[in-house]
């Protein structure tokens, strides 16, 4: 007979711009269909990330081998399983809802049961991001087009120097009367 699980999960993550880890923290308490608690016990853990941009398409796939404490309670970092199909780094986080497949065997084998699959919603890393000139708007270190002069540029608005530093020492400062200082030994 095979066990079914309940998990009550919940996600913590990360998003995945500049120095940022490449992974979203999850944990989750296993339990039975009484509500024991599965303790101390060694599990198989299979994370699934569907696109709905792709027709509901499998974007990623990995399985984790993860074991409970006392409490039931176990953890994996989403991104650093071991990958039977397609690359975390290669999500299309940008088109379309995500949503997450858990998938259990309590034996630690692979006969998984699915527990469930639920949307990833925003947490604040991604609420940040969203708000910010990342991909939008904003400047790019690779060139940019179609701007308007009085309102792309680089500079201050409020009388505040501009300051340029390269090697996190100040190099160069456009100061708010509009002179230029070159050179600029003490910042």
């Amino acid at each position: 007979m095979k066990t079914l699980l309940t998990i009550a999960a919940v996600i913590f993550s990360t998003t995945i711009f500049g120095q940022v880890p490449q992974a979203i923290k999850y944990q989750a308490v296993a339990r039975d269909t009484h509500g024991t608690v599965l303790m101390n016990q060694q599990l198989n853990v299979r994370i699934t990330i569907i696109d709905s941009a792709n027709g509901g398409a499998n974007a990623y796939s990995e399985i984790h081998k993860a074991g409970t404490n006392q409490f039931g309670l176990f953890h994996l970092n989403i991104g650093e399983g071991t990958v039977p199909a397609g690359m975390f780094s290669n999500i299309p986080w940008a088109t379309g809802n995500k949503w997450i497949k858990i998938e259990l065997d309590p034996t630690g084998g692979t006969t998984f049961s699915d527990m469930g699959t639920q949307p990833l919603m925003s947490v604040p890393y991604a609420l940040f991001a969203g708000n910010s000139n990342a991909g939008g708007n904003g400047w790019e270190l690779i060139g940019n087009a179609i701007t308007n002069p009085a309102i792309n540029f680089i500079g201050t608005t409020d009388s505040v120097d501009l300051k340029i530093r390269t090697n996190n020492k100040e190099r160069m400062r456009v100061l708010s009367s509009g002179n230029v200082e070159i050179g600029y030994v003490n910042p």
